[in-house]
């Protein structure tokens, strides 16, 4: 339908509009990307931020972008400066913080609704990301 196609392009303007501010408005000592962002890069990353819930792969992703494997994951670590699978998990413990901050759901619950295998793993990568456990996140910040 029209509407649906217009919303996807509606929607792809914003988070390109979204970047592009994020970008020239961030503090040098916050993560920046290395080089300006190709608009296959930034479509792979709304793709991702639309399915981080999901199990998605880098092939998913690659082929959604257009591109063999080998070459989307050179060309999405040279441009934004950390490996396909590195920003997706940042994705997942986004919004996994979101979560904890904003539900009473469980880590476990949580961790599905992320993308993660299971708590064990969300606690992991929480603890390695954040330096802490998604536990002590939410008491500390709720």
């Amino acid at each position: 339908s029209g509407r649906s196609y217009s919303e996807i392009l509606l929607k792809g303007a914003l988070y390109r509009l979204t970047v592009f501010i994020w970008e020239n408005s961030l503090d040098t000592d916050i993560h920046s990307f290395r080089t300006k962002l190709s608009d296959e890069i930034m479509d792979a990353m709304y793709y991702i931020e639309q399915h981080y819930s999901e199990d998605i792969r880098l092939g998913d992703v690659s082929a959604f972008a257009g591109f063999s494997d080998g070459h989307f994951s050179r060309l999405f670590t040279a441009q934004v400066g950390i490996p396909f699978s590195g920003y997706l998990k940042n994705v997942r413990i986004r919004h996994a913080k979101e979560l904890l901050l904003n539900t009473a759901d469980s880590v476990a619950q949580i961790a599905v609704r992320t993308g993660f295998s299971n708590g064990d793993y969300l606690s992991d990568c929480f603890k390695k990301n954040v330096g802490k456990s998604p536990l002590a996140f939410r008491k500390e910040y709720s």
